[in-house]
């Protein structure tokens, strides 16, 4: 939710507070400057004379962060600071954006709060909700981020971040069960998305949507490909320029301009790409989108005086500007767009003028039950390769007689389609199914669909498919990997190229391996895959590491005797090197080093 001070104080407009609240059980949507024009964003090439270096290190332009000194457990705990860093460093990682968060030191907590002291703060509440000199009260959000910026042009000028540590408990363990506490770098990836300059995001799935979930359940964990876009469309660095293109146009409704439609683009394999929401003179722009075919298509949010626990989301979620959002309107069905790189694409909407049948409002969580109800007005997830998982839609007027029921994408399964009037004694019919991931689809956010021969209903992205293993820092290397033997993942000596241990292995080979990347007995096993003897000697083949050395050794029996060098050493080309023995003529015995 998002609430507005209107308060000016040194020339800057003190702007939103922006929340995150919890739930029981343009690539993204962007701040404008009054012209209409400019995206409210760090101004990091040609630094603002206004901004001090206190806020942006003037040497190589990066953002600074300050985190009051207590933390949520008290001073000195690691683990929680090392979360926050962690999402810093994920937002810094995003492939073509010049943005850059750097650690600039701990605060005294007794002087931290959301007022103006020219450094950007993250820091918990914890004796009560009361925050900007006691003129605020949180009670109720998980975050908020507290922005100052230039209103004529956007410009950030100071954002503080404040964690509600007196209603919710934090936990930095993603990979513990599900009823743990809120998790630091779920909540605290959604608020730097904020101080990035996004406002909330239509697509469910997405780290800027408005609700999060406790624990290992948070769909904030990562960065979708939605957030990926809107940063690189405020801070492109111009490498990926060459590939990408643009999708703009304009939803009209009997001629008129439409504000607030929720416009969405899937990509060939059913994952929500982009969304965004017209503006209110009906013009909607999907800037730096891969190049390639998608699907696009236009759906209301919920009528803004439907009460939030019947609502799925909101347009006055999204920010205020869109209060009077349109939505009594029929949604579209999926159409084409080709997005040709360097290219600007034109896609119109002409709206139909009417109230839906029925919408959905709520999401049936990921069971491995079919009994079993859990009501939820936010995303949910399934991994890859889930078989026989059960999931649906709930939503007041949903059909239940032969439900059509389709999630995006061909690599999922769906079975026994069953429709359910009042289901668990509430107003609400429910549209589920079971359903199974294929072991090679593509990680990212799926959309539900409800249709009859006439009418039709989405829930866009709000089934997160997971991949097997996250790669959260862009990194290349697995995040379950890293986060098992580094305190913090994000950190250079977990990088795929480092070798903490120096023991001559990257950690990128280590985990291929499955070896430990910080202790230096704990090498790289080598399997032999084969070996043979002919008329020109013995060969034998190995599993490798590109670019890592390999000795042979062969002795003449199997226990006794000593090992001798058989050749030079042999520097690995692919996954498979192989040996020829040219002077043997019988069986020997053979063993392959990795050479440190």
């Amino acid at each position: 939710m998002i609430f507005n001070t209107s308060q000016r104080h040194k020339g800057l407009f003190w702007a939103s507070l922006i929340a995150l609240f919890t739930v029981t059980a343009s690539a993204a949507v962007f701040h404008y400057a009054e012209d209409g024009i400019g995206r409210r964003r760090w101004r990091l090439i040609d630094l603002h004379p206004q901004v001090p270096d206190t806020i942006i290190n003037p040497s190589n332009n990066s953002v600074l962060y300050y985190v009051a000194d207590d933390l949520f457990s008290g001073p000195g705990t690691t683990s929680e600071l090392n979360s926050i860093h962690a999402v810093f460093d994920q937002w810094s990682s995003i492939p073509g954006s010049l943005l850059k968060y750097e650690f600039a030191g701990l605060e005294p907590a007794a002087e931290a709060d959301v007022d103006l002291n020219q450094k950007n703060v993250v820091f918990w509440v914890k004796e009560n909700t009361l925050v900007n000199n006691g003129q605020v009260n949180i009670s109720g959000a998980l975050g908020f981020a507290f922005s100052s910026f230039f209103s004529s042009s956007q410009t950030l000028a100071e954002v503080d971040i404040v964690l509600n540590g007196n209603l919710y408990d934090w936990s930095t363990n993603v990979e513990e069960s599900s009823t743990i506490p809120h998790l630091i770098e779920g909540v605290l990836t959604h608020e730097v998305g904020h101080m990035t300059g996004l406002q909330h995001s239509p697509g469910g799935g997405t780290t800027m949507y408005v609700r999060g979930r406790s624990g290992s359940r948070t769909i904030q964990l990562g960065l979708s490909m939605d957030e990926q876009i809107a940063t690189r469309t405020l801070y492109s660095d111009g490498s990926q320029e060459g590939g990408v293109g643009t999708v703009t146009g304009i939803v009209n409704m009997d001629g008129a301009p439409v504000l607030g439609a929720g416009i969405y683009l899937e990509d060939s394999d059913g994952n929500l790409t982009s969304s965004t929401l017209s503006r209110a003179d009906g013009s909607f722009e999907m800037p730096m989108i891969p190049a390639g075919s998608y699907s696009i298509y236009a759906s209301p949010l919920d009528f803004f005086l439907t009460p939030l626990n019947f609502s799925l989301l909101h347009p006055r979620e999204i920010g205020p500007e869109f209060n009077d959002a349109e939505s009594f309107f029929m949604p579209t069905e999926r159409s084409t767009v080709q997005v040709t790189a360097g290219q600007e694409t034109s896609f119109n909407f002409a709206l139909v003028d009417q109230e839906p049948a029925f919408r959905i409002n709520r999401i049936r969580d990921v069971s491995e039950s079919q009994f079993l109800f859990t009501r939820i007005n936010a995303p949910t997830r399934i991994p890859v390769g889930a078989q026989n998982f059960f999931v649906g839609v709930f939503g007041r007027g949903l059909p239940v007689t032969n439900p059509v029921f389709e999630i995006s994408g061909d690599d999922i399964t769906i079975s026994d389609v069953e429709g359910q009037l009042n289901q668990g004694g509430s107003d609400y019919n429910v549209v589920s199914a079971r359903v199974s991931v294929a072991p090679d689809a593509k990680p990212g956010l799926r959309t539900f669909l409800v249709r009859t021969e006439t009418e039709l209903a989405y829930a866009p992205g709000y089934l997160e498919v997971t991949a097997s293993e996250p790669d959260y820092n862009f990194d290349g290397l697995s995040d379950s990997f890293q986060r098992r033997y580094f305190p913090l993942f994000t950190a250079p000596e977990a990088s795929p190229e480092a070798d903490p241990d120096n023991d001559g292995f990257s950690n990128e080979i280590e985990h291929i391996a499955q070896s430990v990347p910080t202790d230096f007995s704990s090498v790289p096993t080598i399997r032999l895959n084969s070996m043979s003897l002919g008329l020109n000697g013995a060969r034998l083949t190995w599993s490798s590491f590109a670019g890592q050395r390999y000795q042979v050794w062969r002795r003449e029996e199997v226990s006794s005797g000593s090992w001798q060098r058989v050749g030079s050493i042999i520097t690995a080309t692919g996954s498979e090197s192989e040996f020829l023995d040219s002077e043997a003529t019988d069986m020997r015995y053979y063993r392959v080093e990795l050479v440190r």
